[in-house]
């Protein structure tokens, strides 16, 4: 069945690669329109849901806008979400891990959507917003995974043999985890993103993953400069939204870093070298590095 409808729509590979950042994009934005509406207070603002005070339109009130506005958006997002789970199978040529992490899309937002509707029920229950915001960041790691997956080939970039190297920069993710939900190991995950950093520019080492990783270390500067203007003046909204963005902008960098460094070349157990002739051994083939 599935031949057959492929056979009379197709999509390219690059248009479904435009289509799965376009799901990001949204998903990255929903995530900060939810910090605006916590901030200005205005998660409540409509008591009612999916309608606003029984109607279509919210009233004239800036927080019933702010929170409808949200979830308006929040159709967008679906729109988004549903059309990259769908064109992954109309995708030439077809990728199954696309379609898998395609499928995760949707059923995150939907799991959104309810969860949104218990936070209005159960009047901002600190656990059900936890929850809410931890959906959130998994989401964007699953729509990340799409993007990068969906613009390359699985042979297009050359696998790494630093394997030191691309174990430190995955062992980042679970220490930016802890720190985006905790807040409390913020210098550990500075000075451990440093640590990598000078790993990654050792001699011998792979630096394909330096580039993202410069950035990381950028923003977490600029995260902890925004952090005491917080302090020093309060913490105004504006500063906390600011701050919020900084970390999604992070974390994305940090997965960028974690798809930068590649995957490992297989080990060679019990290999031994094979003598061969000039003749027989192939030109070497340059590989471009991503």
């Amino acid at each position: 069945m599935r031949d057959r409808l492929t056979d009379r729509f197709e999509v390219s590979r690059g248009l479904y690669a435009k289509v799965a950042f376009v799901a990001l994009g949204a998903l990255s934005l929903i995530v900060l329109t939810g910090a605006g509406v916590r901030l200005t207070g205005s998660g409540l603002g409509c008591p009612d849901w999916p309608k606003c005070y029984g109607g279509s339109v919210p009233p004239l009130d800036t927080h019933a806008v702010i929170e409808y506005g949200n979830r308006v958006l929040t159709g967008f997002v679906g729109i988004a979400v549903i059309s990259a789970s769908v064109l992954a199978w109309f995708r030439k040529p077809f990728r199954g891990h696309l379609a898998l992490f395609g499928a995760l899309l949707p059923l995150g937002v939907i799991g959104q959507a309810i969860l949104g509707g218990l936070v209005v029920r159960y009047h901002l229950a600190p656990g059900l917003v936890m929850s809410h915001f931890i959906l959130s960041m998994l989401l964007l790691d699953a729509s990340f995974a799409l993007a990068w997956c969906a613009r390359y080939e699985p042979w297009e970039r050359r696998r790494s043999s630093d394997r030191l190297g691309v174990w430190t920069v995955r062992a980042l993710i679970p220490l930016g985890q802890l720190t985006i939900l905790a807040g409390t190991i913020a210098t550990a995950f500075g000075l451990a993103t440093i640590a990598v950093w000078l790993l990654l520019r050792r001699p011998g080492g792979d630096r394909r993953a330096v580039r993202p990783l410069t950035a990381v270390i950028g923003l977490l500067a600029l995260q902890g400069v925004v952090g005491g203007l917080q302090w020093a003046l309060k913490l105004p909204g504006e500063l906390v939204w600011l701050h919020v963005a900084l970390a999604i902008v992070t974390w994305l960098a940090m997965l960028w870093t974690v798809a930068a460094a590649g995957r490992l070349e297989p080990r060679r157990v019990g290999a031994e070298p094979v003598e061969t002739s000039p003749a027989a051994t192939p030109p070497a083939t340059a590989v471009p590095q991503i």
